[in-house]
């Protein structure tokens, strides 16, 4: 356990970086969480996502506009107040409304570590 094992996560644009047409706030990295990982992402404008196979499971948690979740021929679409959850293994496509907000939390945490060995 860590010295601080409860915390409050301000923003801070260290842990934010943009991918494609999506600004990521990966908020949990300023903490001593491994297992999961959580923050928000914001759509910039409705340009879909380059395809992606998930090395997680993610919910996702719509906070504010529309988030389209294509995989293979299912097509999920979450407004306010929805979540849509992903299976870990699953190639998806994701385009929103410009504006669209979210949260995330994905697990496991460590995901990067674990395909890069």
């Amino acid at each position: 356990m860590s010295d601080q094992p409860a915390m409050n996560v301000s923003y801070d644009p260290a842990f934010t970086e943009v991918n494609g047409s999506i600004r990521i706030d990966r908020r949990s990295r300023a903490t001593g969480l491994s297992h999961i990982v959580a923050g928000f992402a914001e759509w910039t404008d409705a340009t879909p996502s380059e395809p992606w196979v998930l090395p997680y499971e993610e919910a996702v948690f719509v906070l504010e506009g529309e988030l389209t979740i294509e995989a293979g021929d299912l097509k999920v679409v979450g407004r306010p107040g929805e979540l849509i959850t992903v299976e870990k293994g699953t190639e998806t496509v994701s385009y929103a409304t410009p504006g669209t907000k979210v949260f995330y939390a994905s697990y496991p945490g460590n995901w990067k570590e674990l395909i890069e060995e």
